[in-house]
């Protein structure tokens, strides 16, 4: 397309390009008025639409359409977090502890990033119980106790949390904070997959080529190390 031989087909490139930026043109324009409008609703005090701007700023991936129209901008995510987190925004909470636990738009406070964390966690926000169970596990800002921190794992596991799910398994498997429990571990291990955990499905498939906590069946774990290979994880391989 598009040679000397046809310029009909140069011809039907060009008007494509043209839709194409047309399309964008309309696409920032969309974006322009939804940004405008959350800024408008966090003027009024929604602590939703700021926990939203500080994502959008942030470049967090969820609404990375929006670097089309806005540059990245660390500091001003962090200040809009702050802003909803003190207004008991759950999901701001656990935001504003990654910005100090990696530093993002503020000066990195271990400290900080655990005390937001547990806020987050005691309103009973997934990813907050997570990252605090995690901290209590790994002794990161808080004293180590991984009894402790099973207990959070254990709600943020209840929650839905996927990833949660998989360090249950881990806990069960290993006799990390309980007694090592193969049939535990197998069901955490499940849950985990299911929920679309790709370490998961790799260790499920483990499981099952090596009958812990379930009987043996290599088919099974053929499946489900496939499946964490398609979704990017390789584990053991």
């Amino acid at each position: 397309l598009g040679t000397d031989e046809d310029p009909r087909g140069a011809a039907v490139v060009g008007v494509s390009e043209v839709e194409n930026i047309g399309c964008l043109h309309d696409l920032c324009k969309e974006l322009k008025e939804s940004l405008q409008n959350m800024k408008d609703a966090a003027e009024y005090g929604s602590d939703d639409a700021l926990n939203i701007l500080g994502m959008i700023y942030g470049g967090y991936s969820e609404y990375k359409q929006y670097q089309l129209i806005v540059e990245a901008d660390r500091q001003k995510s962090f200040e809009y977090f702050q802003k909803a987190a003190y207004a008991d925004n759950p999901d701001a909470m656990d935001n504003l502890g990654n910005c100090f636990k990696n530093g993002d738009g503020v000066e990195k406070d271990i400290t900080k990033a655990v005390e937001w964390y547990k806020k987050a966690a005691e309103i009973g926000w997934p990813s907050g119980l997570f990252h605090y169970a995690t901290c209590l596990r790994k002794g990161n800002g808080v004293e180590k106790d991984e009894k402790e921190a099973l207990k959070w794992y254990m709600k943020a596991g209840i929650g839905g949390h996927a990833k949660a799910l998989n360090v249950l398994g881990w806990c069960a498997e290993g006799g990390r904070g309980m007694n090592e429990d193969p049939e535990l571990a197998f069901e955490w291990y499940r849950l985990a997959a299911e929920a679309g955990d790709a370490e998961s499905m790799y260790d499920l498939g483990r499981c099952y080529h090596n009958g812990y906590g379930c009987d043996e069946n290599g088919s099974l774990g053929d499946e489900w190390q496939a499946k964490a290979k398609e979704n990017g994880y390789y584990g053991g391989w």
